[in-house]
């Protein structure tokens, strides 16, 4: 197993950094686990964020994870780490934007990256963006997952966006 630091080195973020509770940099992958079993982490579990997409779906059986991660949203928007969507004293499904998007931002690069060393991939080359979605889903949490995609397009470079719009997004039921 390599080094502590050896799993920043992409990040550019100093160990210390990422492991302050007021950092606004985030761990994914497999500096995640690391930080919180071989590192011994300080950071308040509050900021530990998983399926954030629940938030765009309303069903019965998984209301008690959605209440959960809106105890999450809302500690995150209180210490201005994500932004907060529509009125300041209502939640809105909106709010989990942030959080897909920096996801996705991860996910796209990592992508880029793996596309150009293995498939010769360029900025030239064309990307279609296919992601299923529960049938449950409503248009507005798929409308929501669009935007959470262009924001990350636009700043991965990974496809590209007409008019601030992303045209080769196809979003299909999982069925």
């Amino acid at each position: 197993m390599g080094k502590k630091e050896d799993i920043y080195e992409d990040e550019n973020i100093e160990p210390s950094v990422m492991d302050s509770d007021d950092s606004k940099e985030f761990l994914w992958g497999y500096s995640v686990s690391y930080q919180r079993y071989n590192a011994h982490t300080t950071r308040n579990s509050m900021r530990r964020i998983k399926h954030a997409k629940l938030m765009l779906v309303q069903t019965p059986y998984t209301k008690d994870e959605r209440t959960e991660l809106r105890r999450k949203v809302n500690h995150l928007i209180n210490r201005k780490i994500i932004r907060k969507y529509g009125k300041r004293s209502e939640p809105d499904v909106r709010d989990v934007r942030d959080l897909i998007t920096d996801f996705l931002i991860k996910v796209f690069r990592h992508t880029k990256e793996q596309l150009t060393i293995y498939e010769d991939f360029s900025d030239q080359s064309s990307v279609e963006f296919v992601i299923s979605v529960p049938t449950i889903w409503s248009s507005e949490g798929s409308r929501v997952l669009q935007v959470c995609v262009e924001t990350a397009i636009d700043a991965t470079g990974l496809g590209r966006l007409k008019d601030g719009s992303v045209d080769n997004l196809f979003i299909i039921p999982e069925p």
